[in-house]
This record gives C-alpha cells, sequence and structure tokens, in this order.
C-alpha cells in the first residue's frame, strides 16, 4: 500500500496545482451559493447516478483561484470480483478525479459501466466486525467516520473466508491486516514509516461550511 500513498501524495499536489481556474470574483460570485449549491453543482459533473447519500463525508474547499467538492467515504469495502468508485473530488471550473478500487486488483472493467458503491447495513455490520477485531474492542456500537478520514484511510477487501484491510495511519504510516470472517481474528502483516513526499508548495485551502 505505500506506494499508493506516495502516488496518492504526488497525484494530490498535481492536482491542486492543475486547477487554479477561477478568478477571485468567481470564487467569491460562487461561495455567495452557499455549500448545498456547490455540491449540487458537483453532483451534476460526476456524471454518474449518484447523490449525497452515496457518501458519508462531504466537504467543500475554496482557495483564491478555484474551489472543489470532495466526496468521501473514509472506510472503503470492495467485495469480491467488483470494481467501484468510492471517492470523487470535482473541482467547480476543473476536472473531476476518481478512481476505482478493484479486487482482484488484475480484473478488467469497462470505466463506463463503474457505478458508485452503495453502503447498507449489512456492509456497515462488516466493517464493524473488521474494526472490532483490528482494534480488540469488546464492541463496536458505531462508525466513527470522520477519524477515518482524509490520509486515515481504510480499504478492507473482501475475500472468501477472511477480509484483506489496508490502513494508513496520518500521511506517513500504513499496515496490512488479515481478518479470518470465522474467528475474527486479526492478524498484522506488516506496520511500515514512509517518508515524506517532497513536493511543491501546498495551495491553501479553507471549508466552506454554509
Amino acid at each position: 500500500m505505500k506506494f499508493k500513498i506516495l502516488l496518492f501524495c504526488i497525484v494530490s499536489n498535481y492536482v491542486m496545482a492543475q486547477n487554479k481556474n477561477m478568478s477571485k470574483k468567481e470564487v467569491k460570485n460562487t461561495i455567495s451559493l452557499g455549500k448545498q449549491a456547490i455540491i449540487e453543482m458537483a453532483l451534476k459533473k460526476i456524471d454518474k447516478k449518484v447523490d449525497t447519500s452515496y457518501f458519508k463525508i462531504i466537504k467543500v474547499m475554496a482557495s483564491e483561484h478555484d474551489i472543489y467538492v470532495a466526496f468521501q467515504n473514509p472506510i472503503i469495502f470492495v467485495p469480491e470480483n467488483s470494481a467501484y468508485y468510492y471517492n470523487a473530488t470535482v473541482f467547480i471550473n476543473g476536472q473531476t478525479y476518481m478512481q476505482p478500487h478493484k479486487n482482484p486488483e488484475h480484473i478488467t472493467y469497462d470505466s463506463d459501466d463503474v457505478q458508485f458503491f452503495k453502503y447498507d447495513e449489512a456492509v456497515l455490520n462488516q466493517i464493524k466486525f473488521v474494526i472490532k477485531a483490528i482494534s480488540k474492542q469488546d464492541k463496536v456500537e458505531s462508525i466513527d467516520w470522520k477519524y477515518y478520514q482524509d490520509s486515515n484511510g481504510m480499504v478492507i477487501y473482501d475475500r472468501g473466508d477472511h477480509y484483506h484491510i489496508d490502513v494508513a495511519y496520518g500521511n506517513y504510516s500504513e499496515g496490512a491486516y488479515t481478518v479470518n470472517k470465522i474467528t475474527g481474528v486479526a492478524t498484522e502483516e506488516y506496520i511500515a514509516s514512509l517518508e515524506p513526499y517532497p513536493g511543491a508548495d501546498e495551495v491553501k485551502y479553507v471549508e466552506i461550511k454554509e
């Protein structure tokens, strides 16, 4: 997973640098429309049959020269033999960035047919099962989605009699686990530290909350 995280850092810096497409006046006028209106604008650009219920966290971020909406599922659950979208970054006056998660990795797919994954109660219970196993809790009543947002993400791959889990702990640490579906026992595969990416200066963004 470490190469995926490093690639994410590189791509994120590139994405932010390439989307300075709005004047300060355009940014100000768009912000004045309000958060919900900006989210609706972004949903139309995704070009998929999707609404806000597909995402656990939605953030509207603005800089001096662009606005983007981050549609996030901090914990990603990938069924066997599938390819789905889970997250999207949509620049209001720029491009839309989405990358499907596949299980297994070598599965082939037609990008036009890939849809966004819809979480249901059965999937949420499986996520709780995994969190309980990894964290060694007696019971998991609810999922703290905010804890896992941004770089503290988790990807769960459903694989036969077990789950394979990739976990990011902040920007520069990660781990992988296997959880047995019958016993609920988690086996640590590795924990690793990553070197910081020496990227360009980041664009300063503020969150639009209303």
